[in-house]
């Protein structure tokens, strides 16, 4: 562990620095230049900088930001691929790897692009495979929050907890997850066919946030409201103003790697599937495994 910081972590950090500070020089000649300019075209930015400027956010800040983000969404679509892929064959029937399959080889074959608007049209399969292996999978410790003001925090199942200002709190995305008053008796259960999923894709976006609005206030359809995956019920991507913005990105990043994967005759190289080394919440990140899983991937050049 002392060798770890100044061979790995402080080299690293200095690199990051550095990035940085070279990200936040293009970032100030970027607004300078639309300052300066001009067009009246609001689109010229692109909505992260415009958002930025909106909140007198600094360069540095933003440059900071956008380097977070970056790392996330190389870090975590990787893992929720391999993850995704592990759970389709140790935990999917038969019949349903072979929908998989069968859109895997669509997708590689088709010229058409994969977008979050298609994906219930040319893969609802890997799509649904994704999404559950997500639920299942989430961080452990996906965010930290600071209380600003004295406030009351109130629980239909624990009661009601005091929350001072100046507090720390650490909110875990996978408990809700896996909560059977949340997701049902089977919460902890790897189920491809989950109501909240099929309804998922029958619905579109707007329905389901209707569908939701009743959901909080208490009427419309019951069976449908419980059904409704929002982002209090589905974690994995935090919530609110934390709100993961590369969501859609990621599912269509996963589902893209998903169809490689298994388009390529991709197989995990064990005799017995109790061997592949197990699931792991130790990291911050989504679930990982507790050792290297040896995976024998066909490429069709």
């Amino acid at each position: 562990s002392y060798l770890s910081l100044p061979m790995a972590l402080w080299p690293m950090k200095r690199k990051r620095a550095k990035l940085q500070y070279h990200l936040s020089s293009l970032l100030n000649l970027v607004m300078e230049n639309n300052n300066n300019s001009n067009k009246e075209d609001e689109t010229a930015l692109g909505p992260w900088l415009r958002e930025f400027q909106k909140q007198n956010t600094s360069t540095e800040k933003a440059a900071e930001l956008i380097l977070g983000l970056l790392f996330a969404s190389h870090k975590n679509p990787s893992i929720g691929c391999a993850q995704s892929f592990l759970y389709l064959v140790t935990h999917s029937d038969e019949t349903e790897c072979e929908h998989v399959t069968r859109e895997a080889q669509s997708i590689l074959s088709s010229s058409k692009q994969l977008a979050h608007s298609n994906l219930e049209q040319l893969c609802p399969h890997i799509h649904r495979c994704v999404m559950e292996t997500l639920r299942v999978t989430a961080h452990t410790i996906g965010a930290i929050r600071f209380v600003k003001q004295d406030m009351v925090l109130q629980s239909l199942t624990h009661g009601n907890f005091l929350l001072k200002e100046g507090d720390t709190i650490a909110i875990s995305h996978i408990v809700p997850n896996l909560d059977v008053n949340v997701w049902g008796d089977d919460a902890s259960v790897y189920n491809l066919n989950r109501k909240e999923w099929m309804l998922q894709q029958q619905q579109q976006p707007q329905q389901q946030r209707e569908e939701s609005k009743k959901n909080v206030a208490g009427g419309g359809d019951k069976d449908n409201a419980a059904a409704v995956v929002d982002e209090y019920k589905f974690t994995t991507f935090s919530q609110g103003i934390h709100k993961c913005p590369g969501q859609r990105i990621a599912e269509v990043s996963i589902c893209s790697m998903m169809a490689i994967l298994v388009g390529n005759d991709a197989r995990i190289s064990y005799e017995k599937k109790e061997n592949i080394p197990k699931i792991s919440f130790e990291r911050a990140t989504l679930a990982q495994r507790d050792g290297l899983v040896k995976v024998n991937v066909l490429l069709k050049l």
